[in-house]
């Protein structure tokens, strides 16, 4: 069962390895270091109903681990924020919004596809499923990478965005939940970790251009490591300006036509 709670409070969570603990990438002579994997950390997410991405201490036991937090490089997240961002701040009609309820239509349709055998009318209405519902993977964030990660969604609907993640591996202290928060704060915690993000890699490369790389196990090419920085900071910055107009009504249709080909009554009829 999804937990639910009004919400306040989130906060993207991030801490970064010292420099050199970071393996490099490559082998023998090609090893290296660049701008993304130089950003190695932890990183979680802070909600009202605890630490999302914090592993269980069993989970921590078998795996010999001293931090609860996911290990990866703190870009992946950054990145996979600023994907979502703009889709998450539009509003969702209402009615569409309810087909991914769980349970619901997409669950539905999901499970009529796989139990058709033509291999041909399959691939077809997938093609179609996807395209009735692109607007819902451009709010998810798929954690495949992750062992057992969960998949996020941002669903804003009026005034407040629904933030909700599932996973069946119970490796996490919250596999599953859901909550809402003002989308005003929404944005505000999301450009928040992109500012103390890029504050700390841009610390990171001005050290790294003023002093020089000392480590002799790797390189870097610091002229391209201050490009991309910046290259960082100017993406964050167009985004502020970027706005997701979704075409709902061809949404709509999209869904009917789908529902049609499959029998199943359209949610969206009127």
């Amino acid at each position: 069962m999804i937990e639910s709670a009004e919400c306040r409070v989130l906060r993207f969570n991030f801490e970064l390895e010292e420099i050199n603990d970071i393996p490099p990438w490559g082998e023998g002579d090609n090893k290296s270091l660049h701008w993304f994997g130089l950003t190695l950390g932890h990183y979680w997410i802070s909600t009202p109903l605890g630490d999302v991405l914090r592993y269980t201490d069993e989970q921590l036991r078998e795996w010999e681990d001293q931090s609860p937090y996911v290990d990866y490089q703190v870009a992946r997240i950054f990145e996979d924020i600023q994907s979502v961002l703009p889709s998450a701040l539009e509003p969702v009609p209402v009615e569409i919004a309810a087909l991914i309820e769980e349970g619901g239509w997409v669950d539905l349709v999901g499970q009529r596809l796989k139990s058709i055998d033509n291999t041909d009318e399959q691939n077809g209405l997938y093609e179609l499923f996807w395209d009735a519902t692109e607007w819902y993977g451009d709010r998810s964030i798929d954690t495949a990478y992750m062992v057992g990660g969960p998949n996020f969604c941002f669903c804003r609907l009026k005034d407040d965005v629904n933030f909700r993640w599932r996973t069946k591996a119970q490796r996490w202290c919250l596999p599953r939940g859901q909550f809402t928060l003002p989308a005003q704060q929404f944005e505000s915690a999301a450009y928040s970790f992109f500012d103390n993000f890029l504050a700390e890699t841009q610390k990171r490369v001005e050290t790294i251009a003023t002093t020089g790389w000392h480590r002799t196990d790797c390189k870097v090419d610091v002229p391209l490591l201050v490009k991309e920085q910046q290259q960082r900071t100017n993406q964050v910055e167009d985004l502020r300006k970027q706005r997701s107009e979704t075409d709902w009504a061809a949404v709509s249709e999209l869904v009917g036509r789908i529902s049609g080909e499959l029998s199943i009554p359209s949610p969206l009829r009127r």
